[in-house]
């Protein structure tokens, strides 16, 4: 072999170790657990009027239990309770500060992508299977009219020193964040119901009848009273008297 073929020889086998080096060497390592930080949680949530179903899940550790509370918008419009016997709900103003919790949601920093510390965050999924009570944190779901998931996300604990910012978590994901939470959705029955039931006004009424009962959340039932009419007796703005019952079935004057 003559000198130009050797010296040809040695070029290509360092070219050779040269791209292998390239390919096969160090790289730069990728910050994959800060990929996704100051995104916005739900993109597709922009407007509280799209929300047309909303469910709060918590578990209650007195119970050992799931509670969900649920409300619901039908096809006319007329917001309910499934989670109370589809009971009347008064939800606009309710619906809109549980929306504005959501709309634009950030993930303001990435704290773990460890499943064995979901229970110390407090963001364990409340439906989860199992029967560990510990770290189950409040599971609160969107959807709009065809049943499309707007946004769901499961609320940890408040962070120690940081008003309103809590550790949360999407469903079915191991990434724990944290982020900015302002205010509360409400599961408590009273904040969501609808006040006036009969949307009339009184002097259109001759009779009312008095169906009594309670709803007995714990035990998840209707504890019913003794039902009774009032008639005639009218004071001074045309109501009957007596205290006013949650259930009545007015008798309209023709």
């Amino acid at each position: 072999m003559n000198e130009f073929a050797k010296t040809g020889a040695v070029l290509g086998a360092a070219a050779a170790l040269t791209a292998l080096a390239l390919f096969t060497g160090p790289r730069e390592a990728r910050l994959d657990l800060f990929d996704d930080q100051g995104e916005v949680f739900f993109p597709k949530l922009t407007d509280g009027d799209q929300v047309a179903e909303l469910v709060v899940t918590a578990f209650r550790e007195e119970q050992s239990d799931v509670f969900p509370f649920a409300v619901k918008r039908d096809d006319k419009g007329v917001w309910t309770i499934p989670s109370h016997y589809n009971y009347p709900a008064d939800a606009k103003d309710q619906m809109g500060k549980a929306a504005a919790m959501l709309i634009g949601l950030t993930k303001l920093a990435v704290v773990s992508d460890s499943r064995a510390r979901h229970v110390e965050f407090g963001v364990i999924d409340p439906l989860a299977e199992g029967v560990e009570t510990e770290g189950r944190g409040k599971r609160v779901t969107m959807k709009d009219s065809a049943g499309n998931v707007l946004a769901d996300l499961i609320i940890g604990k408040e962070i120690e020193d940081k008003m309103d910012v809590r550790y949360v978590r999407i469903p079915d994901k191991k990434r724990v964040y944290a982020t900015k939470l302002v205010g509360e959705v409400s599961t408590k029955f009273a904040d969501w119901i609808e006040t006036d039931l009969l949307k009339t006004q009184t002097w259109d009424i001759s009779k009312i009848t008095f169906d009594n009962y309670s709803v007995d959340e714990q035990a998840g039932q209707i504890v019913k009273g003794e039902a009774r009419g009032e008639e005639g007796r009218r004071g001074r703005s045309g109501c009957s008297t007596g205290s006013t019952p949650p259930r009545r079935s007015p008798t309209r004057r023709s």
